[in-house]
C-alpha cells in the first residue's frame, strides 16, 4: 500500500520550500505591520489623542495574539509597557511586561540587543511605579 510521502512532494516548490503537507504549527498565520503600526501611535502622540494611541495598541495587539505573530505582539507590547506607564496604569504595564518576559523567552531571545532594550522598558516601568529594587533585577 502506498502512503502519501511516496507520491507527495515533501514540500511546496513554490512556496520558497516551506513544508506543504504538514505545516508547523507554530508559525504564524499572518503578520502585523509593526511599523505603520509604530507611527500610527505616534500621530496619535502628537495629537496628544492617548486614548486613541491605547486603542490602537490594543488592537494591534489582540489582533498578533489571534495570528500567531509573537515577534509582532513583542514589539506592541514594548510600546503597551511604556503606553501604560505614562498614562499611570500600573496593573496593565504589570501585565503586559509579564507577557514580554513570555515571549523574550518562547523566542529564545535572552541575551539580544531586542530584549536589552525591553528590560530597560520593563525597569523603568517598574521604577515609575515605585518598585526600583525590582528594576535592579
Amino acid at each position: 500500500m502506498l502512503n502519501g510521502e511516496d507520491y507527495k512532494e515533501p514540500s511546496c516548490v513554490l512556496c520558497g520550500g516551506k513544508e506543504f503537507y504538514n505545516p508547523d504549527k507554530n508559525q504564524p498565520k499572518g503578520r502585523i505591520p509593526v511599523m505603520r503600526i509604530i507611527e500610527k501611535v505616534n500621530d496619535f502622540f502628537n495629537k496628544n489623542d492617548m486614548p486613541g494611541a491605547g486603542s490602537l495598541l490594543e488592537y494591534w495587539e489582540k489582533e498578533a495574539q489571534e495570528l500567531g505573530d509573537k515577534n509582532g505582539e513583542l514589539s506592541i507590547q514594548s510600546e503597551l509597557i511604556g503606553f501604560y506607564r505614562k498614562n499611570d496604569k500600573k496593573e496593565l504595564a504589570e501585565k503586559s511586561s509579564n507577557r514580554a518576559l513570555e515571549l523574550i523567552k518562547e523566542l529564545n531571545l535572552e541575551g539580544t540587543v531586542s530584549a536589552a532594550t525591553l528590560y530597560l522598558n520593563i525597569a523603568t516601568a517598574l521604577k515609575a511605579f515605585g518598585s526600583p529594587e525590582k528594576a535592579v533585577e
